[in-house]
């Protein structure tokens, strides 16, 4: 009978410690609450405030990136996928709670986002060859899908608001496929004349707002506005209206992201005073029926370090730049939609980023 006993309390004992490991790893749900949100987190290279700023932007930064990254690196032990290592590391913050949980680390990533029913986890990242490519994971990045592979760099990803379809942009071109991989869709027609770059759905999925550069020949220098284009039509919409320049003071839109209820475009909006070498960027929003002079863009923030803004429910998230002596560095904020109530989320010596390739 004591020999009984002393073995049944040992493999009580043995599925006690199991239970126990079973708990490891990577903490929280496997479904995200509405009130989440990822983001990637990256050593501080103590890089000026300034170096997301339009002279670094899309072509001649992403040009400049693809020669010194297209290289051979060290690959990832995640099986069936090619994923750098590197010391990105991937958050999601609860705003509800406050809280922030660690999903991974230890990757060579850019970018991160959470679809919206909490399941998907976005991330652009880079290959061992060096190009950035884009993985999809469940809600704790434990099993994860490569989407691209070929020899070319994938920018700015970005998920549908039902999760099904993942846009980006490859040299100045929109392309789109399933989250669960297939063959991509390039958009075309219109389209084509502009660099196009930054995409976000409209919440019902038919169109996507970007970032489009051109030439204007009037006033002589590269104008970056916000447009959307029909993924049915590929009809092309122009939507911001800051195409013109005052003396030497020049402005450029980027990084749009559409309101939940789909009324409403945030974005980017930098100036630049060539006289005076000033540079600010601001978190600004229009009417999704577009910029009018009866109806001119909303400027949220003043500080002029805002940018890169994320609708969250009614609330907009955006990134700012904290130049102290404590931290240095991007972090997190919320506000209203209008531009009230700022609370500071993150509070790091380190970089906060939603998507750090630009």
């Amino acid at each position: 009978m004591k020999t009984s006993l002393r073995a049944l309390l040992t493999i009580s004992l043995a599925l006690v410690v199991l239970l126990g490991l079973s708990g490891c790893g990577n903490s929280g749900s496997s479904t995200w609450s509405a009130n989440s949100f990822a983001y990637i987190q990256y050593e501080n290279s103590g890089d000026a405030s300034t170096s997301h700023t339009h002279a670094n932007l899309h072509k001649s930064h992403k040009s400049s990136q693809t020669v010194s990254v297209h290289k051979a690196g060290k690959r990832s032990a995640k099986a069936n996928i090619d994923l750098e290592t590197g010391s990105a590391d991937i958050y999601v913050y609860n705003t509800s709670t406050s809280t922030n949980t660690e999903l991974a680390s230890g990757y060579n990533l850019y970018s991160a986002q959470l679809s919206q029913d909490g399941t998907k986890l976005l991330a652009g990242g880079w290959d061992s060859n060096g190009y950035a490519q884009i993985y999809i994971a469940d809600a704790k990045f434990d099993t994860v899908t490569q989407l691209t592979t070929d020899e070319n760099d994938h920018w700015d990803p970005t998920l549908s608001a039902d999760g099904s379809t993942v846009a980006y942009d490859v040299e100045g071109a929109l392309y789109t496929i399933s989250s669960s991989g297939g063959t991509p869709t390039a958009y075309t027609g219109a389209i084509s004349a502009l660099w196009a770059w930054a995409p976000a759905f409209t919440p019902d999925g038919k169109s996507l707002v970007f970032c489009g550069e051109y030439y204007n020949e009037t006033a002589g220098y590269y104008a970056d506005l916000i447009f959307s284009v029909n993924l049915s039509t590929a009809a092309l919409t122009q939507l911001s209206a800051n195409n013109t320049t005052s003396g030497s003071v020049y402005t450029y839109d980027g990084f749009p992201v559409v309101s939940t209820d789909g009324k409403t475009v945030a974005f980017s909006r930098e100036v630049y005073n060539e006289s005076k070498g000033t540079e600010t960027e601001n978190i600004a929003t229009i009417k999704i029926s577009g910029e009018t002079t009866a109806n001119p863009a909303t400027v949220l923030t003043t500080d002029g370090e805002a940018w890169q803004p994320q609708y969250l429910g009614s609330k907009i998230l955006y990134l700012d730049w904290s130049d102290s002596t404590t931290d240095n560095a991007y972090n997190i904020y919320e506000m209203n939609a209008d531009g009230s109530s700022v609370t500071r989320l993150t509070n790091t010596t380190l970089n906060d980023v939603f998507d750090g390739d630009d």
